[in-house]
């Protein structure tokens, strides 16, 4: 299937942009999220979903050029959340949303680390998402189908960090996140066609995170928003597709280890 070939690729692209020399720190971490994600057409809503989903990954530093730092992040994020919209035959519909998410980010943090008192580090950087999304059970008609969508984006923003000891400081960190390239991909039977793609506009989003490190732990709240435009129509027999404007945040806690 596409959908498992795209996963394959999206591994692979994980395993080769993760840097894999020696690191100056690194940071294992789990996360726990509340996702609302909301679908319009023509300014109504016709899909609603919330609920928890639950994710690791491991941040760190792979190089320090004095200056800069070049920095990474890999996280996977798995979870099960309550779907109210429709089926593609428009019938209204109540059931469960199952995820599976990977993301990848690569970054530039700027201004040298003095170690004391309050600093400010610009930061640049590109990501990528790709989640799929299952949709109930059984067939198109029935509402089951399965989505999968890839987006990438790059980072611009600043990170403030203030040292208060040795073994205590607190941190800020605000992305803008401009889309370069939206794709989601449905996997469901049709007429003619098992599998179509469609392209949702690009938007801009935006991280945020505010935490706290004592020695070797990190605690730390984040906000995060999701945002994608209306597709292009495309006709797919017996329909006419399209992915409706989206709009989704990400709010919760995270909690790391150091070393």
């Amino acid at each position: 299937m596409k959908i498992t070939r795209t996963i394959s690729l999206t591994a692979l692209t994980l395993l080769l942009i993760t840097p894999s020399t020696r690191t100056y720190g690194m940071t294992f971490y789990g996360r726990a999220e509340q996702l609302a994600w909301e679908e319009f057409s023509e300014g109504a809503r016709i899909l609603k979903e919330d609920g928890l989903r639950y994710g690791i990954g491991v941040n760190g530093i792979a190089e320090d050029f004095d200056i800069w730092q070049l920095g990474f992040r890999a996280e996977g994020t798995l979870g099960s959340v309550d779907y109210e919209g429709h089926t593609f035959g428009g019938e209204p519909k109540s059931s469960n949303t199952d995820y599976f998410g990977l993301r990848t980010e690569i970054y530039a943090s700027f201004l040298a680390r003095d170690g004391t008192g309050l600093n400010a580090h610009p930061i640049l950087g590109i990501g990528g998402r790709y989640w799929i999304r299952r949709i109930s059970k059984g067939s198109a008609n029935n509402g089951g189908y399965d989505e999968g969508w890839l987006t990438i984006y790059g980072q611009l923003g600043v990170e403030l960090e203030w040292i208060a000891t040795g073994n205590l400081h607190l941190y800020a960190r605000m992305l803008r996140r401009p889309a370069i390239y939206n794709n989601t991909q449905y996997s469901l039977e049709l007429e003619d066609e098992k599998t179509f793609s469609l392209k949702p506009g690009r938007d801009t989003t935006w991280d945020l995170e505010v935490g706290i490190a004592y020695r070797d732990i990190q605690l730390s709240a984040f906000y995060e928003t999701l945002s994608f435009k209306r597709s292009p129509s495309r006709i797919v027999p017996p329909i006419e597709a399209y992915q409706p404007e989206s709009e989704g945040t990400l709010l919760g806690l995270q909690l790391g280890i150091s070393w």
